[in-house]
């Protein structure tokens, strides 16, 4: 089965439009991480960092309920907020520990982890661009042998 969607389904004008928002979504999480590598160490840098991810984040939420419709785009929410909040809760980590060492390898901590949230952002953008996918591992239930039960 091909992860590319039916003619169907990208002639859909609802389709097209969570689309062009899953893309502007990646473009500005990529801006404000963007923001974050180049201006984090300077005080404005850092009142500037997070209003374009959050700002991507509220549509998200706006419109999660409506790609769940097309699992194509379902996928790529699914991504873009996993990628939010694993950036965010890195952030947060790494700012406590900031406070708490006095800005020990701060900086170096800092690019890792805006390396690692554009690589996340920049390989979901490609994907959409291909109409692919993000896969994620799943859990399949155990299956239940109703002939072994004792009833």
């Amino acid at each position: 089965m091909s992860d590319l969607t039916s003619t169907e389904t990208k002639t859909d004008p609802q389709f097209r439009r969570l689309q062009r928002l899953a893309h502007w979504m990646y473009g500005l999480q990529a801006f404000g991480l963007g923001l974050a590598m180049l201006f984090a160490w300077t005080k404005i840098g850092m009142a500037l960092i997070g209003w374009p991810a959050l700002l991507a984040m509220l549509i998200y939420r706006r419109e999660h309920k409506s790609a769940l419709a097309y699992p194509l785009l379902a996928s790529h929410f699914d991504w873009l907020n996993r990628s939010f909040w694993t950036c965010a809760i890195w952030l947060g980590t790494l700012l406590l520990l900031y406070f708490i060492l006095v800005g020990a390898f701060f900086n170096g901590a800092l690019i890792a982890v805006g390396l690692f949230g554009t690589l996340r952002t920049g390989w979901g953008w490609l994907m959409l661009g291909y109409g692919r996918q993000i896969h994620r591992r799943r859990i399949v239930p155990a299956k239940s042998d109703a002939s072994s039960q004792d009833i």
